[in-house]
């Protein structure tokens, strides 16, 4: 046992010489490009998470259409029944309440971004 976790520690010793001077040899310009000096695409979090938001909120905004279309169709087909009636309003308010929240959450993702110097794509 004792000889496994010598050669365990001697082999990590050696990756670890190996792969400083690597880590050395980079410069400024792939700092700023994460995997660049390896051969990588250069990905960033910003450039990840950017178009995640965005195609979340055009799914939030396409619910909240799609909603407020149910919830007009289901006031108009209520013919005065009160139960019906409430059902649609409250279907219009949570819809709108929603959208609200969404936008809301958008902008503060964006704000969020920004104060942390990360790059926003708009």
């Amino acid at each position: 046992m004792k000889k496994k976790i010598t050669l365990s520690i001697l082999i990590s010793e050696i990756l670890n010489l190996i792969s400083a001077p690597l880590a050395h040899a980079a410069s400024l310009s792939d700092v700023y490009l994460p995997g660049k000096a390896l051969g990588g695409s250069g990905a960033t979090i910003g450039g990840f998470v950017t178009p995640l938001i965005q195609n979340l909120a055009l799914l939030m905004t396409g619910l909240t259409f799609i909603i407020l279309l149910l919830s007009g169709f289901k006031y108009i087909t209520s013919h005065g029944n009160p139960k019906g009636t409430q059902q649609a309003k409250d279907m219009l308010t949570y819809s709108l309440v929603g959208l609200v929240l969404s936008i809301a959450a958008y902008w503060i993702t964006k704000l969020a971004f920004v104060a942390a110097g990360l790059d926003f794509l708009f």
